[in-house]
């Protein structure tokens, strides 16, 4: 469910992604998924897909999915990069604009985390 802000309902699920670093990727409702999808203009993943995903990120780097604020903006930011794969966009660019988009201040992806993650969006994340 949303947040309330005064007499306006925020549609944004407000469930962090903020877990013990040892921890597996945390569990992400369906709706959460839509809501991002839709943002992204991407077809929703499957929840099997979106978990698959997440477990890569973990095994990346624990502090990708714990360093974001929400796991709305994680996601819809996800589906955002396939978009932008299927666009065959410069690859050195790409790579750069996720290591960006994917560090937060908990970590600073290197080039070889950010192959792994734009990897991971493309395998679990975009389809065909």
């Amino acid at each position: 469910m949303g947040s309330k802000h005064g007499s306006r309902v925020d549609p944004v699920p407000t469930g962090t992604a903020t877990h013990a670093a040892t921890a597996g990727p945390p569990p992400v409702d369906t709706r959460t998924v839509a809501i991002a999808a839709r943002a992204a203009g991407v077809p929703a993943p499957s929840p099997e897909a979106v978990a698959a995903f997440l477990a890569d990120l973990n095994a990346i780097d624990p502090a990708i999915v714990a360093g974001r604020p929400t796991m709305w903006s994680l996601l819809s930011n996800s589906l955002g990069r396939c978009r932008a794969l299927a666009k065959n966009r410069d690859p050195q660019k790409f790579l750069v604009e996720t290591m960006l988009s994917f560090g937060n201040e908990q970590i600073q992806l290197t080039r070889e985390q950010g192959t792994r993650v734009i990897d991971a969006i493309r395998r679990n994340l975009c389809q065909a």
